[in-house]
Parts: structure tokens; sequence; C-alpha cells
């Protein structure tokens, strides 16, 4: 075994270690501290929230469901009636824009003549000037 000298050990810069005897006592008040809160807010505090529901009545549930699921039906039927009517629409529009373009395409295109370049009218001669 080695030993420290005295000049390489300071007792002042060892940590003194707590004794576990002395630790689980505190932990052991502080978990039933815990529980025993809880336990009070759990039975006095009405418990979690999003765990208690309002009891209703079955058939008021059931019938609220069906007017429910009858209004998303109506709903789908006139998105699907929207679409099929747009959906047409943009039908139509494509076979007017193949007529535009084919009236394009067989249009005969112009020519363009070649313009002969226009000459500068000559100046009239000076007149003479008289002896």
């Amino acid at each position: 075994m080695i030993e420290l000298s005295h000049e390489e050990y300071d007792p002042d810069l060892a940590l003194p270690r707590p004794s576990h005897v002395r630790l689980i006592f505190p932990v052991f008040i502080l978990l039933a501290a815990i529980a025993a809160g809880s336990t009070a807010f759990w039975l006095y505090g009405g418990g979690l929230p999003w765990a208690s529901a309002p009891h209703q009545d079955s058939s008021t549930d059931l019938a609220s469901v069906e007017s429910q699921l009858q209004a998303l039906q109506q709903d789908q039927a006139v998105q699907q009636a929207e679409t099929k009517r747009l959906s047409d629409e943009v039908a139509a529009l494509n076979g007017k824009f193949d007529a535009l373009q084919q009236s394009f395409a067989s249009a005969p295109v112009p020519v363009a003549r070649a313009t002969q370049p226009r000459k500068k009218p000559t100046a009239p001669a000076a007149p003479s000037a008289r002896p």
C-alpha cells in the first residue's frame, strides 16, 4: 500500500462523505410527504381534470353523434358536387385552350415583304449665276 506523506495530504481539501444512514431518513420523509400531498389532492381536489369526464346519458350522446355524422355527410356531398363542377369547368377551358392553340397553329404566317429603301430626293440644282 502506498502511503501519502504529510506534505501530499491536506485534510482541509478532503470532502467529508455523509453516511448513507443519514441520507435514507430525509429521503423517506420527502417521499412520504409527496405521497400524502398527492393523495389529498386526488381525494379533495377532484382528481385530474382530463381523467374525470362529466357523465352523460348514452342516448343523448348517441343522438349527438348521429346528427354530427349527418352534417358531415351533407358537407361531403356538397364538396363532391362542387369538385365535379369545377372539374367540368377546367375540362371546358382546356378544350377552348386547345382550339385556340390549333387556330394559331393553322393560321397562315404573314410573310414580311422586303421593302426597298427609299431614295432620298435629290436637291434641285442651284440656279446658275448670271454674268
